[in-house]
């Protein structure tokens, strides 16, 4: 069988909590009257769409779904405690206390020159200011492994790159765009083609990531948003207070 059933399809939304179970029910009634031919219509229609990811609720499930992708941009950018100046491998030892920073510090070292780009993602200085509106980030909060990850995450998921976000939710399925948007935020990162945005430019900046592993995370990025792993506690059992001592 090469077609999926509307029951198989149905049970996929149900488990992230898009259908109720008697519509799932309802749906599986009706998978079983379809004949082949109507399924496979369905298959074409229901592949061609995709179904839009709702990205996980929380700022630590989306770093979880999204951290093979936020490994990968960290390989060819950097380490948490990164710095340069301006010119790519210009500061080699990093700055050790940079994960003790508050945010607001680390925006003052920014704007008074002394690091331009920082932290495993290389943020510079408007688009970690950028980053941390749309993650809602304060200046007090440490800019520890947490923190960058989750400013990391803003720039994926967030409004400065709407083509990558939209594919990374399922909205569109522009893989290719998407690469490129990703190659203009992180220079590392080659587009589909396999060359950076930045190659060549005055930093010394170069692409180092292979465009196949690009493409795989984005794609594996994608389907983990779709199906975020759900933390579900176990259902403890009901307690009945007896209106009456002859209440069983």
């Amino acid at each position: 069988m090469t077609y999926a059933s509307i029951r198989s399809a149905a049970q996929e939304a149900a488990k992230t909590g898009q259908l109720l179970p008697h519509q799932l029910a309802a749906l599986s009634r009706l998978d079983e009257i379809l004949t082949d031919a109507q399924r496979q219509e369905f298959t074409d229609l229901w592949r061609a769409k995709g179904i839009p990811a709702t990205a996980p609720s929380t700022a630590q499930q989306q770093i979880d779904a999204l951290a093979p992708l936020l490994a990968l941009i960290r390989a060819g950018e950097g380490t948490y405690t990164s710095v340069n100046r301006g010119k790519a491998g210009d500061t080699p030892a990093g700055l050790p206390t940079l994960i003790t920073l508050s945010l607001g510090q680390v925006m003052t070292t920014q704007a008074a020159g002394s690091y331009f780009a920082v932290g495993a993602y290389q943020f510079i200085p408007d688009t970690l200011k950028m980053a941390a509106n749309a993650a809602g980030i304060g200046n007090t909060v440490v800019f520890n492994e947490n923190t960058q990850d989750r400013l990391a995450v803003a720039l994926l998921l967030g409004g400065k790159r709407p083509t990558l976000r939209d594919y990374l939710l399922g909205k569109n399925n522009d893989l290719e765009g998407a690469q490129l948007d990703l190659a203009k935020e992180w220079a590392s990162i080659p587009d589909h083609r396999g060359r950076g945005y930045y190659d060549g430019d005055s930093a010394g900046n170069q692409a180092t990531a292979k465009a196949s592993k690009v493409r795989n995370a984005l794609v594996a990025a994608r389907r983990r948003l779709a199906t975020p792993k759900l933390d579900i506690p176990a259902q403890q059992p009901a307690k009945v207070t007896p209106s009456s001592p002859f209440s069983t």
